[in-house]
């Protein structure tokens, strides 16, 4: 059967009829238990529907079962990626929806050449969302199957993800303001494309999804060809569905036992006194409950979350940039959101002709003192407040505030680099950043800014017996 069907010939069909068949087909025991007790209970139904072949099976399903007692409403996004196509396949959902007599909300995504899978699929779940929101509907329904799971559940693997990202997408999913239900998630894919053919049910396919432009497909059309003749002796796509379901259930188990533990996650203060001796389970489970109370979702992704659950089990105190407006403060027995007062601010400062003594600055003491270097058990260390240097004790240095421009050569890099930039690699808040002080030899060249790396001019070499060591204490 062509799957590219004129729109004429589709607006003749009898779609009520193909839902009749098509449940007959797909009995209502086949669909997610889970995702059927819930929808039995909600009101009105928001499917989304792209036209191709797993949402009009999820739309007719939803209708043939739930048209009856609810109220569906089909949700199409035109992603405008492919010129008259999108707009064909939007015009094929809109004709569905009519012939079942059902609402259908449409939007057209604005030329862009950003088309990659996250940018389309945030603005289609913006488009979903929002006008949910405006009729009053909490409940989305998608079209995902047991291939897409498994899929996904690769892709996020190799990027090392955890065990509830690895569990999903789950038949249900509760957010703040609405639910997402998939019922056809331990249906395969295989199964749906039979089944519509087997009642002659027409649908739109894209054919982008057979192009290697996106991770996704590249992935598909690797296990179409690879993984059935490497597990031709098991039934692996159900060996992926049983270990999601118990990944889902371990995730869930740790989560139960994080909303246990007696630390406040709803103020600006995370108590860290008992948290410290937890398992790192339940440490990250915490903590990202505690970012998201706080509006700081960014800060919960992997790369920062990594380094501030490192920071939390060494000890270490740490100032970190969240927002513009906020900013982390890292101590040994508990970590502060605080708010960035953008209207603060110092004027430059400088100290010429440092030799000795504590040099008391806006953001704090810097202090230097002569160590031998064979009274060291470490020389280098990663406490970013300290750091020694191949100079005299009482050699004249200058300490100053940072100055546009400024630029120095990091130790182990062979070019120049700006502070502005070591200063955002690094996370160090603005507000930090212009008091923080530079320190710099008689000649001008930088050697140190606490919080980034030595420069490489006075580095420490083998034969060095005394050293010169600089402690900042922040305020």
């Amino acid at each position: 059967m062509n799957k590219y069907v004129a729109m004429e010939e589709v607006s003749n069909h009898d779609w009520s009829r193909y839902a009749q068949k098509l449940c007959h087909l797909i009995p209502r025991n086949r669909l997610e238990w889970s995702a059927i007790n819930f929808l039995k209970s909600s009101h009105s139904l928001g499917v989304g529907c792209s036209g191709g072949m797993d949402s009009v099976c999820l739309l007719l399903l939803i209708y043939g079962y739930f048209g009856q007692s609810n109220e569906v409403i089909v949700l199409h996004y035109n992603h405008n990626t492919r010129a008259e196509e999108t707009d064909a396949d939007e015009l094929f959902v809109t004709n569905i929806a009519f012939s079942l007599g059902l609402r259908v909300f449409s939007e057209k995504r604005k030329k862009s050449n950003v088309n990659s899978e996250e940018a389309l699929r945030r603005d289609r779940y913006g488009f979903f969302l929002n006008l949910m929101r405006s009729i009053g509907c909490n409940c989305l329904i998608l079209g995902h199957h047991l291939d897409d799971m498994i899929e996904s559940m690769l892709m996020r693997l190799a990027k090392g993800y955890g065990l509830k990202a690895l569990a999903s997408p789950f038949a249900l999913q509760r957010f703040a303001d609405h639910m997402r239900v998939r019922p056809m998630i331990n249906i395969k894919r295989s199964f749906i494309e039979q089944s519509l053919k087997t009642a002659e049910i027409p649908w739109r396919e894209d054919p982008s999804n057979h192009c290697d432009l996106y991770l996704r497909n590249r992935l598909r059309c690797c296990i179409r060809k690879d993984f059935d003749r490497l597990f031709r002796v098991r039934d692996w796509r159900n060996g992926f569905a049983m270990a999601r379901q118990l990944m889902a259930e371990d995730s869930e188990a740790l989560d139960q036992i994080a909303s246990m533990v007696p630390v406040s996650v709803e103020a600006e203060e995370l108590d860290l006194t008992e948290l410290r001796s937890m398992p790192r389970a339940i440490i990250r489970r915490i903590l990202i409950t505690w970012l998201e109370n706080n509006n700081l979702v960014n800060m919960a992704r992997r790369k920062h979350l990594d380094a501030i659950m490192g920071y939390i089990i060494n000890e270490d105190e740490k100032i970190l940039s969240c927002t513009t407006a906020k900013t982390m403060v890292v101590k040994r027995d508990r970590i502060i959101i605080t708010q960035v007062n953008e209207a603060e601010t110092y004027d430059g400062f400088k100290f010429c002709h440092w030799v000795y003594g504590d040099l008391y600055l806006p953001s704090g003491v810097l202090r230097r003192r002569g160590v031998r270097l064979d009274s060291i058990s470490e020389l280098f260390t990663d406490d970013s407040s300290l750091v020694r240097l191949a100079l005299r004790s009482d050699a004249e240095l200058m300490v100053r505030s940072w100055l546009p421009g400024d630029a120095y050569v990091p130790f182990g890099l062979d070019g120049c680099k700006k502070l502005k930039k070591c200063f955002c690699e690094r996370k160090i808040p603005v507000s930090m950043r212009k008091i923080l002080p530079v320190v710099v030899d008689a000649s001008g060249e930088i050697l140190w800014v606490p919080g980034l790396p030595i420069g490489n001019g006075p580095r420490i070499k083998s034969n060095d017996m005394m050293a010169l060591e600089l402690t900042f204490f922040s305020r």
